[in-house]
């Protein structure tokens, strides 16, 4: 390579090609190149930083790069002009990046942060090895073939990436094989690639302990596997792969470990490797064993032995020692034996551990030994030791390999020579054949197992007894435990005994301590009744009472009780109770403590040893100690004692647990429990009377005062039969009315009875009618009878009045009858304490007849009760009593039982009643049944203070674990039942009833005994009507129907989701709440952040989900049910907020690979937006809208092609003719691929269902892209919008399908596509189509058609023939003439026979491009096909009207439509004369421009015209050919002077037309007959007659002529300039017509380019017009149009740059003189056009005119004293377009040139004190010069200053009374203009100082004054604050800067301090905000003058003006942030 090459391959990096342009196509990742070079840097970093924070969210440890790479800063960042050290921490940045990049190279969002990388760091061309590296790992995937075409290689330089160049220019990903035989081929390759492994794992385990490697891991290994595969390895391939493996196998990462022993079970396999190699890879294996790989690492140690020669070095010592420091090694070592063949590890390892293992035996036996002080170290304790170790491995050995013990054994004794080598075999046997089981018995010559099941009693309790002893020895706990339990079940007393000798061991031995039990208590049952069996009775009742644990201290003493009653009398029996009742089990146990206790108070009772008192006093015991446990235990041992007895048919000790139940009644006291166990001791013994087990004689009414005792002695039972239940009702009723001695009780006893109609259990419970009614007569009488205090209390009980209500309900008259009658007697007494039930009670009493009449009557009584009352007091707070009845009492009555007079009113007495009554609803102790009744009968009584009552009811029913009873099902249905439109306060957001009904929503039917039958969910559902919904607010709404939804997923029944369905359909809905419910299915998470969330990762699938798609989960389920219930529905609010959501979730099914398996998902959603577009159809524009971004169309189109389910296809399609109508754009943007789509798969399969389809589609979408076309707003330019376009393309898809149709179905299938189209319109494109497939593609067959000679060139004109003739000849004619017209407008021939372009296939309709839809386009074929083309169509009209059918078929016709198409054919026929050959067609056009008829000369010309534009036609003719028809021409367009018609008007143009052809094509070469053309147009010009039209095309004309014969027009320009000067100069008529216009200006232009030089008469009236002309285009539109625009430029551009000065300066001169009286606002155009003259001149022509130049630009300044009258505004403009200019001008000078100008311009404004507006004028031209020139400025700028100084002093208002301009008002404000352009001057002079203009002599001539204007308030407050903030302290401070001295700083710093003493505070304030940006400036070199200033700002701190010491501080603050420390100590 040259040193040239080599300097520019430095200079071709991507920065320096990036800087010189020549970058037009950029690297990228994700963008074409060309398109990547077209974005700009904002949106490749806004892309990066993207990209880079989802990375953040999957890994935070990317945080680190936010500023490094991704930093503000990178965007200027170029790294090729940093310094080595930036570029290496750039670069280590990057490696750094990529290493955490690489486990995510797969995600986009490290595509994007990557793209930002490549884009601004060029990575690609600077960090290749580390960028492939990271990519490398996944080398069989696209993104690395992406990634791989950023690479530049060099073929003249060697790299490692060599092997990617092919791949790269292939485009193709690297394969596994090819970089595995790269790897082989190349070490070093792969050496780089193991060293780089160490890297990644470096760098992704700082921030992570398991870091993602598993694809790193996975491609090291199985690359370096594939290298070692083939062939083994090599030396060189050993020495290069040894080290990594080393490194992995020492690696704390467990996956890099087991890919290390993957690779080095792979060399193993394939290599036999040295054995000094293998010693140390055995090491090496040995030493870096894991727990988690540990099998693995003996796997491989395994395979070592199976594939390598081992014999010389089996185990190591130092790899033994690593092995045994891992304890599971040995599961390992079996697990791999039972898998693989493992005999030589095997054996080698007991080689080593059984050596080892008896060493360790010998050296635990010797420290045992010599541990023990109290014996001596001797052999035979070591033996000891050794035998035991060693015989539980003797016994495995015998247990599991017998049979090789056995052979070894035997040829161990062959080969003993002595006896003690015998005794030793014999030893060993003893090992393990002495085990205990086998033990042989001394009184018996059997083993232990035989006689512990010998047939004699004696051998089995020796046997026993022998086990017991040697128990310790046993090695098997099961066979102690066996054996023992077999034992205690022994028909012996003496066995049973010798098994209980283990007295406590017993619970451990047996281990299951419920079957211990069950033996136990048994032996003591046995004790009881046989004598002999005392002894093990007494043994079992101590274990049981003394070594039992204190868990289980209940179940054993219950499982006693049976045993405490004495059925006869026995001492022993006795004995037995009292050890029970003082043993530790009673005695120690807190719960059964009270029973000893209890004991112990009878104990002398009980020693008289009394059967009956014995039994009594345990009763009472047992009563006792059952009152002390809880409830439920009470009843669980009751009823199992009751169970025991019922087994035992024994009467005795079932009356001893009613024994224990009389005792048990009379110890408790709540009145609830008592009434239970009385109803269940009746229970028992209706029970006993039944089994006929105990007499009904002995069940008398006062059991509970008698003892059982007679009843239990009796041995013989009575036979007589029970009366029935009412005895033993009666006797529970009476039993629990004599427990109570309150009245008040005893009527809630009765209560119960009362209301035995409503209880679901009565008959379950024995309670009749008539039980009922006696129950009712005993609380009349019982209420008559009472005192007077007990009568109040009953009429004051809300208890007794709902028990009443419930009476009342009663289906039976009587029962109803006998209630009222109580209620008589209640009022009675009610009226005489005046309590608040009188009104309650005089009500039922009022209502009595329509009660009995009616048990339903009662409801309505209740209403007409409670309607009108409220149960909030006067105070707000609620009447409800929280205390119940006492409470109620109260409040209510006074000491003598009288209400207080403020509550005596009736309407009060309702107010407590009601209150009362609903609280004992509403409490947890009224039976279910009762609440269910009340609640029917105050059901009519529904407002939110009642439903707020019940709530806690509803609470409690609802938050209920268990199973819902029936009665409880329907108490939660009633309370339901009152969420109604009046109660709807009760749901409002947040509070209790809301949530409450929620939950009952949720409850399922199956949570109830009911099931669904009236299930408390239906209830709720069936509440939420249209008008309870439309009531609620808005988030309750939302709660209640994301509720029902989650309900209608979650429910597995039936009726309850089309409950909630039905429901859903009648309730006006919310489109946010249905939008909310929608989103829920979509990728969403519980994190609080972005970040947050895409850090979660997706659970692994439960083996129940497997198989199942996403689509299946909750969430899409129930996006299902959403879409279900609304996808029809019109009740919906902004139903327009669902299009984006429904389109996401379309979107995401799409995204899904198993998106058809949610088709019914798809159809529901696009059912769903159809029926919204069709609602925005039908409502009024404005109403309603969706945004079209929302709308996304090609979603639906992707459903169509995606999809092979009919029904989708049908819901899309309605949708897509839907959204055609509001979306017509969109429309177009997809409906193309819709068509491909069809083309390629549709319309090739051969069933009616995809003909079908097809016609659907067409009747559906063609109608909607007419609607489309028409309704489309905005076209892109070069985008055709035409119909006809479309449909063709539409066309075309069905003919590229053709060959591919079923024949039988082409003919009806393009018939039917005809019917659709339009035939009249659309048959000519689709024949033409066709002929033209046939030309490109060859003959339309179908594949599978026979190809032969006759029919391969017809079939296809056949068809199109047989199609033709389905239509009416006038359709047939109108076809054949639009193709022949077609032909023609084809060209004849192609320059190039090679296409020059390919077919694009556009991607929708609404990027159509014309050329796209051309039925022939010629760029896209060769010259052969476009003459094949043409022959083939003629060919085909040709045979079409040569058929006889067709011949038939027009005579067939005989209307006009046929005769007028026929002429319009002809018509068309005739226009193939330009087919002609050249001379045959001039000859006759020539004859056809003599013809009469003006249409035919008009066509005639036509063609001629089009003949003419297409040059290359006319090549080949000779020019002298044509002359005749430049007279013939002339001839026609001098006819317009004789006669103007219509007809000649427009022959006359297009003569014109014709001749400015001929003049292009042959002008140059015969000039006098155009001569003679140019003057009749002129004529024809001139004449006024003529009209607008002809002169515009005989100006035309003109142009063509003046252009093609120039010179020779010269001196015909008198003619027809002053014509052309004068439509200039009439502007308003001019403007009148377009087309004349451009005429004009096209014929000006002409003119000018070709003759510039010869119009030096008409410059100035040019020139003036053309200036008006252009500062008029506001104005007027039409000189707005581009080609009026672009020519007025051109003409603008001739006279600036083809004009010499010499000509044009005068002319400017004198046209300002004029432009500046007529029109002012033409002189910017005249400036501008004059501005670029001097731009273009050289320098020395500029000098030349130099003088004329001042003169002329000094006059042009002047324009304030020559035309004082124009604005301010008009002025400014004209100056500024002046400076422009002069600008442009000085640009061009010299120094000794400008120099000249600019004094001669300062003297023309400072000389004439009367015109001080030239100063203005000169000091903002100096502004602008000083801006432009820069530092040159100051060398001519010296003088400027001085004057500059004098001026500011003179322009101050402090400093001089007088006014500058004191004129008037806008005068003055000139004064203040001429400040800010001198300030401004001023400020760039010091800004672009760089030559030391500014020295100490300047600057103290500027200080003073520059200073003196803070106190300069000219201009008033707003003008003052701006002029210094934005001129003068810039100026100040760049003063500063320029002079560059801190002496000059000083002084200049004081002046700026003293003004801040003025009395003014805008003054004051101005010096601050100086000083704050002059020490903002000066920086640190502020210092020294500090001490000067702080002085002043310590006056300010203390300023008056609250403004002033606000900026002081403020200033303060700015100083001490610059200077670095703080101000404080200076004050």
């Amino acid at each position: 390579m040259t040193s040239l090459a080599k300097q520019l391959q430095k200079l071709a990096v991507p920065h320096t090609q990036a800087i010189l342009g020549e970058d037009k196509k950029k690297a990228s990742l994700l963008f074409d190149h060309k398109e990547a070079a077209t974005i700009d840097r904002e949106t490749f970093h806004a892309l990066g930083i993207n990209g880079l924070e989802e990375l953040e969210t999957i890994d935070s440890s990317f945080v680190e790069f936010e500023v490094s790479l991704f930093g503000d800063s990178s965007l200027t960042f170029e790294r090729t002009v940093q310094t080595k050290d930036v570029n290496e921490k750039l670069d280590l940045a990057i490696r750094r990046f990529l290493i955490k990049m690489s486990p995510f190279c797969l995600l986009k969002p490290a595509h994007k942060a990557l793209e930002w990388l490549i884009h601004r760091f060029h990575i690609h061309f600077y960090n290749t090895d580390e960028l492939l590296m990271c990519f490398l790992p996944y080398h069989e995937s696209k993104i690395f073939a992406r990634v791989l075409q950023l690479i530049k290689f060099n073929a003249k330089i060697t790299s490692k990436w060599d092997l990617l160049e092919p791949l790269q220019k292939a485009g193709v990903h690297l394969s596994r094989q090819t970089l595995v035989n790269h790897c082989r081929t190349d070490p070093a390759f792969m050496s780089f690639i193991c060293d780089k492994i160490p890297k990644y794992v470096k760098v992704l385990s700082e921030t992570e302990q398991t870091p993602k490697c598993r694809v790193l891991f996975s491609f090291y290994a199985t690359t370096i596997i594939g290298v070692l595969e083939d062939g083994g390895a090599s030396e060189v391939l050993l020495s290069a792969l040894l080290p990594h493996i080393s490194r992995g196998l020492q690696s704390r990462l467990a996956e890099y470990k087991a890919a290390s022993y993957m690779i080095l079970a792979q060399l193993f396999h394939t290599t036999r490797l040295k054995p000094g190699l293998l010693k140390t890879l055995q090491q090496i294996v040995a030493k870096s064993l894991v727990p988690e790989l540990l099998t693995e690492g003996v796997a491989c140690l395994l395979l070592m032995f199976q594939t390598q020669d081992m014999a010389s070095i089996n185990i190591t010592k130092k790899s033994f020692r690593h092995l045994c420091k891992h304890f599971s090694v040995v599961e390992a070592i079996i697990q791999l034996y039972a898998q693989f063949e493992a005999q030589k590890f095997l054996v080698s390892f007991l080689d080593r551990i059984i050596p080892a293992a008896f060493k360790l035996a010998v050296g635990m036996a010797t420290s045992g030994e010599s541990s023990q002080s109290d014996s001596s170290y001797t052999e035979e304790s070591v033996d000891d030791r050794i035998k035991e170790s060693l015989q539980g491995i003797v016994r495995q050995l015998e247990g599991k390999h017998s049979a090789a013990v056995d052979k070894a054994v035997s040829r161990r004794l062959s080969e003993c020579g002595n006896q003690s080598d015998r005794d030793l075999v014999q030893e060993f046997l003893n090992l393990y054949v002495l085990s205990v089981p086998h033990q042989l018995i001394a009184d018996s010559e059997t083993s232990l197992v035989l006689s512990l099941n010998h047939r004699l009693a004696s051998v089995r309790e020796k046997a026993v007894q022998t086990l017991i002893d040697s128990r310790d020895e046993l090695e098997d706990a099961s066979f102690l435990r066996d054996s023992l339990q077999m034992r205690l079940q022994d028909d012996d007393y003496n066995v049973v005994s010798a098994a209980l000798s283990v007295a406590k061991e017993l619970w451990d031995v047996l281990e299951d301590d419920q079957n211990t039990l069950y033996l136990l208590k048994n032996i003591v049952s046995k004790g009881i009744e046989e004598e002999a069996w005392e002894k093990p009775s007494k043994q079992a009742l101590k274990i049981l009472t003394h070594f039992s644990r204190s868990d289980l201290h209940l179940q054993v003493f219950a499982s006693l009780v049976p045993c405490l009653f004495m059925v006869k009398e026995s001492k022993f029996n006795l004995d037995l109770i009292k050890d029970v009742m003082t043993s530790p089990l009673v005695v120690k146990n807190t719960m059964l403590k009270s029973v000893g206790t209890e004991w112990k108070v009878h104990n002398k009772v009980v020693s008289s040893g009394k059967s009956g008192v014995v039994n009594q006093v345990v009763g009472q015991c047992l009563a006792v100690g059952l009152h002390r446990l809880g409830t439920d235990m009470q009843w669980k041992l009751l009823e199992g004692w009751w169970d025991w007895s019922r087994d035992i048919q024994d009467v005795r000790r079932a009356c001893l647990v009613l024994v224990v139940l009389d005792n048990l009644i009379t110890v408790v006291t709540e009145p609830k429990l008592r009434l239970d166990f009385c109803h269940w001791q009746a229970r028992l013994v209706d029970t006993l009377v039944k089994e006929k087990r105990v007499a009904c004689s002995l069940c008398s009414w006062t059991l509970v005062k008698n003892p059982w005792s007679d009843v239990i002695n009796k041995t013989q039972l009575d036979t007589q039969v029970p009366e029935g239940y009412i005895l033993k009702a009666l006797y529970g009723v009476v039993m629990a009315l004599t427990c109570f001695s309150d009245i008040e009780q005893q009527f809630q006893m009765l209560g119960l009875m009362w209301t035995q109609h409503a209880n679901n259990r009565a008959t379950e419970l024995g309670l009749t009618l008539t039980l009922q009614a006696r129950a009712l007569c005993m609380g009349l009488n019982l209420f008559n009878s009472a005192k007077l205090a007990a009568a109040r209390t009953i009429v004051q009980s809300p208890t007794v009045m709902l028990d009443l209500l419930v009476v009342l309900t009663s289906v039976h008259t009587p029962i109803r009858r006998q209630g009222l009658a109580i209620a008589h007697q209640l009022l009675t007494t009610a009226k005489t304490h005046n309590t608040v039930f009188a009104p309650f009670l005089k009500r039922l009493v009022k209502y009595e007849g329509e009660i009995l009449a009616d048990k339903d009557y009662v409801r309505l009584v209740m209403h007409s009760l409670f309607k009108h009352t409220d149960l909030m007091k006067k105070d707000g707070t609620a009447a409800s009593p929280r205390k119940g009845r006492q409470s109620l009492r109260k409040t209510r009555s006074k000491p003598d039982g009288t209400m207080p007079e403020d509550l005596a009113a009736g309407e009060t007495d309702r107010q407590w009643s009601l209150a009362a009554f609903l609280a004992i609803i509403a409490r947890e102790a009224t039976p279910p049944y009762q609440q269910a009744v009340l609640l029917q009968v105050f059901s009519r009584l529904n407002n939110k203070d009642v439903l707020v009552s019940l709530m806690d009811l509803m609470t409690r029913l609802l938050d209920q674990d268990k199973l819902l009873t029936s009665v409880q099902t329907e108490c939660l249905g009633l309370l339901l039942e009152r969420f109604t439109p009046e109660t709807v306060d009760c749901l409002a957001p947040g509070t209790q009833g809301l949530q409450l009904f929620l939950k009952a929503l949720k409850r399922s039917g199956l949570e109830t005994e009911m099931g669904s039958v009236g299930a408390p969910q239906l209830v709720a559902i069936n509440q939420i009507t249209k008008d309870l919904y439309a009531a609620l607010m808005d988030e309750s709404q939302c709660e209640i129907l994301s509720t029902l939804f989650d309900i209608c997923v979650d429910s597995k029944q039936l009726d309850v989701a089309t409950h909630i369905r039905r429901g859903i359909k009648h309730l006006l809905l919310e489109g946010k709440h249905i939008d909310t419910e929608l989103r829920k299915c979509l990728k969403t998470s519980t994190a609080s952040t972005v970040r947050e969330a895409k850090r979660l990762k997706k659970p692994d699938p439960t083996p129940e989900q497997v198989g199942l798609t996403e689509f299946d989960s909750r969430d899409w389920l129930r996006a299902t049910v959403v879409l279900e219930a609304v996808h029809t529905k019109k009740k919906v609010n902004n139903f327009t907020v669902l299009v984006p959501t429904c389109f996401q979730i379309l979107s995401s099914i799409l995204e899904s690979d198993n998106h058809s398996s949610a088709e019914y998902l798809k159809q529901l959603i696009l059912t769903l937006l159809y029926n919204i577009c069709t609602r925005l159809d039908s409502l009024e524009e404005g109403t309603a809208s969706v945004p079209e971004r929302q709308f996304n169309m090609d979603l639906i189109v992707q459903c169509i092609r995606s999809s092979d389910n009919p029904q989708t296809h049908h819901h899309a399609l309605l949708l897509l003719t839907a959204a055609a109508k509001i979306f017509p754009e969109h429309l177009l943007h997809n409906m193309m691929s819709v068509f491909t789509f069809m083309g390629a798969n549709i319309m090739r399969q051969d069933d009616a269902y995809s003909f079908h389809i097809i016609s659907k589609i067409l009747e559906t979408v063609v109608p909607a892209l007419i609607t489309a076309c028409e309704q489309r707003k905005r076209v892109p330019k070069g985008v055709t919008n035409d119909l006809d376009d479309i449909i063709t393309m539409v066309i075309q898809v069905f003919v590229d399908s053709y060959p591919y149709v079923p024949e039988h179905r082409r003919h009806l299938l393009f018939n039917k596509l005809l019917s659709v189209i339009g035939e009249k319109r659309y048959l000519w494109r689709l024949v033409s189509l066709m002929m033209k497939h046939v030309v490109s593609k060859g003959t339309l067959k179908s594949e599978l058609a026979v190809d032969t000679p006759q029919d391969s060139g017809s079939s296809d004109t056949d068809f199109c023939l047989l199609l033709c003739a389905d239509f009416s000849s006038t359709v047939q004619l109108s076809s054949a003439k639009h193709m022949l017209e077609y032909i023609l407008k084809l060209p004849d021939e192609k320059e190039d026979d090679t296409p020059r372009l390919v077919r694009r296939e556009p991607e929708s309709f609404s990027k159509l491009q014309k050329e796209d839809a051309a039925v022939f386009n010629p760029p896209v074929h060769t010259d052969k096909q476009l003459r094949h083309f043409k022959y083939a169509v003629i060919n085909l009209l040709v045979q079409l009207f040569s058929s006889p059918e067709f011949v038939l078929q027009v005579g067939s016709d005989d209307g006009g439509d046929v005769l007028q198409e026929f002429r319009g054919l002809l018509e068309t026929v005739l226009q193939f004369v330009s087919l002609m050959p050249e001379s045959m067609f001039i000859d006759v056009i020539g004859g056809l421009l003599s013809h009469d008829l003006p249409t035919i000369q008009r066509r005639a010309m036509d063609l001629l015209n089009t003949k003419l534009q297409h040059q290359k036609d006319m090549e080949h003719v000779e020019s002298a050919s044509l002359l005749p028809l430049v007279e013939r021409l002339r001839g026609l367009v001098e006819s317009l002077e004789h006669e103007v018609t219509e007809d000649s008007v427009q022959n006359c143009q297009t003569a014109f037309i014709s001749l400015k052809l001929l003049c292009r094509n042959i002008g140059s070469q015969h000039r006098e007959p155009f001569v003679e053309v140019l003057k009749t147009s002129v004529e024809v010009f001139k004449n006024e007659a003529v009209g607008v039209s002809v002169s515009s095309c005989a100006l035309l004309c003109i142009a063509e002529i003046c252009q093609t014969l120039r010179v020779h027009v010269i001196q015909h320009l008198p003619t027809f300039m002053p014509a052309i000067i004068t439509v200039l100069a009439d502007h308003k008529q001019l403007v009148m017509n377009e087309l004349y216009v451009v005429s004009v200006v096209t014929t000006l232009n002409k003119v000018m380019e070709n003759l510039a030089h010869f119009l030096s008469p008409y410059l100035h009236d040019i020139l003036t017009h053309v200036c008006i002309l252009s500062s008029k285009t506001e104005k007027y539109d039409i000189l707005q149009k581009p080609a009026v625009q672009m020519r007025m430029k051109t003409i603008r551009a001739t006279l600036s740059t083809n004009l010499p000065t010499r000509v044009l300066l005068p002319v400017v001169t004198e046209c300002y003189s004029t432009l500046v009286t007529t029109s002012k606002m033409g002189v910017v155009c005249l400036m501008s056009v004059f501005g670029e003259h001097l731009t273009s001149i050289p320098r020395e022509e500029m000098t030349s005119h130099m003088t004329q130049l001042q003169t002329f630009f000094l006059r042009c300044l002047d324009v304030r004293v020559d035309f004082p009258e124009l604005s301010n505004k008009k002025t400014m403009e004209l100056e500024s377009v002046t400076i422009d200019t002069i600008i442009a001008m000085v640009l061009k000078l010299s120094e000794a040139t400008f120099k000249p100008f600019l004094f001669k311009v300062f003297d023309w404004a400072t000389t004439d004190p009367d015109h001080r507006d030239r100063i203005l004028v000169f000091y903002r031209l100096t502004d602008r010069l000083s801006e432009k020139l820069r530092s040159l400025f100051s060398m001519f700028a010296g003088n400027i200053v001085d004057h500059a100084a004098k001026i500011l002093d003179e322009n101050n208002s402090l400093k001089n009374n007088k006014k500058f301009f004191p004129t008037d008002k806008s005068k003055r404000k000139k004064g203040c203009q001429v400040l800010t352009y001198i300030l401004d001057t001023v400020t760039k002079c010091c800004q672009y100082d760089t030559q030391g203009f500014i020295n100490k002599e300047r600057f103290d001539l500027l200080m003073q004054p520059l200073v003196d204007q803070l106190e300069n308030e000219a201009g008033g407050d707003e003008v003052y604050g701006s002029r210094v903030h934005d001129h003068l302290v810039p100026c100040i401070v760049q003063l500063c800067v320029a002079a560059g001295d801190d002496s000059l700083w000083r002084s200049l710093n004081y002046q700026l301090c003293l003004k801040t003493r003025s009395q003014d505070s805008k003054v004051k304030e101005a010096s601050l905000v100086t000083l704050d940006e002059l020490h903002k400036k000066l920086g640190e070199d502020y210092m020294p003058l500090l001490p000067d200033t702080v002085p002043f700002l310590a006056e300010l701190m203390e300023d008056e003006c609250e403004a002033v010491e606000k900026k002081c501080h403020e200033v303060i603050r700015e100083m001490e942030k610059t200077l670095g420390e703080p101000l404080q100590k200076y004050f």
